[in-house]
């Protein structure tokens, strides 16, 4: 009778395959908004190594709904094979939710991992109104303050005015062939600085405002509007003060020759021309005085 210590004997190895790991979603995530209604939604597989021939990841199935639950309009995509899939069906625009599941080849999934949030906005926001300076308005200043309305997003009702961008464009001719000046902001207002002060010689520029928001979408600009640029005191309007204009202010004064645009013939910043406007006007023609005052 052999020693049972020395019988033969074999040893079973067996390997112990995990389920496939979830995903990880990663875009669009977190409530980031997006312009189109067949976003393209992209995911990354999680640790799953190493693994043994035949049970690597097959396939993926996603899921996208109108609830954070993923129990309102849910759309199902069954056999995807790749990490990243763009929406065959369009969504409305508002919110919406996704999440993925993943399947190795023997079958196995992952089951579906938490959903994550996008939304979809697909409408442009309204122009801005341009408010200052008002279509048409004569001013002296040459680095104005431009002032426009807030607007907001028509889908996102979360967006702050903040959160929009606006471009400001400031041109010499109304179809803006001419660009002298543009700048982008969050702000609603726009200063011009020294270095990009206008021509005061230019007769009149033109600026407009276009809106975007969050998801890219850029409104159409509101009808330009139009600032017309005057030298105070140039009474001729042929951007030189010289004896021409003094007689131009002499006339204005005391012989009631037709109106000049508001402000032209005021020098001292005091309202109502008179005759301390006219002798600045001799001063800084004759003894080098200051030249005449901006409006505040």
């Amino acid at each position: 009778q052999g020693n049972p210590s020395e019988m033969g004997s074999s040893t079973t190895q067996v390997s112990v395959i995990g389920f496939p790991p979830q995903v990880q979603t990663l875009s669009p995530i977190n409530g980031v908004p997006v312009a189109t209604s067949t976003p393209e939604l992209i995911w990354r597989d999680g640790a799953y190594a190493p693994v043994p021939p035949g049970f690597e990841i097959f396939h993926y199935s996603l899921e996208v709904a109108d609830d954070t639950a993923m129990t309102v309009g849910v759309v199902r995509y069954d056999g995807v094979p790749d990490t990243s899939l763009v929406l065959p069906a369009s969504l409305a625009d508002g919110a919406h939710f996704w999440r993925v599941m993943t399947f190795n080849e023997v079958g196995d999934s992952s089951g579906f991992g938490p959903s994550a949030r996008f939304d979809v906005d697909t409408q442009s926001p309204d122009a801005p109104a341009l408010l200052s300076p008002a279509n048409g308005s004569w001013g002296s200043d040459v680095t104005p303050t431009f002032t426009w309305s807030q607007v907001t997003s028509k889908v996102l009702a979360k967006v702050a005015a903040t959160e929009m961008t606006y471009l400001l464009e400031i041109a010499d001719d109304s179809s803006f062939g001419g660009l002298l000046d543009s700048v982008t902001t969050t702000s609603l207002s726009y200063t011009l600085g020294t270095g990009d002060a206008l021509n005061p010689c230019s007769t009149v520029v033109f600026w407009r405002v276009t809106a975007t928001d969050p998801a890219g979408n850029v409104s159409a600009p509101a009808a330009p509007s139009g600032y017309r640029l005057f030298i105070r005191g140039d009474m001729n309007g042929d951007c030189t003060l010289d004896a021409l204009d003094l007689n131009g202010l002499i006339d204005f004064l005391f012989f009631n020759v037709p109106s000049v645009p508001p402000d032209r013939a005021e020098l001292n910043c005091t309202p109502g021309t008179d005759a301390l406007d006219l002798s600045v006007m001799i001063d800084l023609l004759f003894f080098s005085g200051p030249n005449p005052c901006n409006p505040d």
